[in-house]
């Protein structure tokens, strides 16, 4: 069984996000058009569930990692990954992680 580790940036949801996820709720709790206001904030996102939506936007993976190694998968975020005999591990320059970001989780599955 192989593990792979993720690093996690939590992005930080101002007062924004929750007043959109409240208009976007009343629009379609009313059957209406979305206004473009609430189309560009959500984006792609815009028909997705609430749930998903908070997924998606409040959480961006900056990189993963298991048993070949690790790669960034934010284009803002720079890893320097590094490995000896015995261990391998991986750099996140703080000055590099993107500025909404206001923590950082990380993740083993397996």
């Amino acid at each position: 069984m192989s593990v792979r580790a993720y690093l996690i940036g939590v992005r930080n949801m101002d007062g924004l996000f929750e007043r959109m996820l409240e208009a976007k709720r009343f629009i379609d709790g009313a059957g209406l058009s979305y206004p473009i206001e609430v189309k560009e904030y959500f984006g792609d996102l815009i028909e997705e569930s609430e749930s998903y939506i908070r997924e998606e936007m409040t959480e961006v993976i900056l990189a993963s990692g298991g048993g070949s190694g690790w790669k960034s998968e934010h284009d803002q975020a720079v890893i320097w990954p590094g490995e000896d005999d015995m261990e391998k591990w991986a750099i996140l320059y703080v000055r590099d992680i993107p500025v909404d970001i206001e923590a950082l989780k990380v993740k083993l599955s397996w």
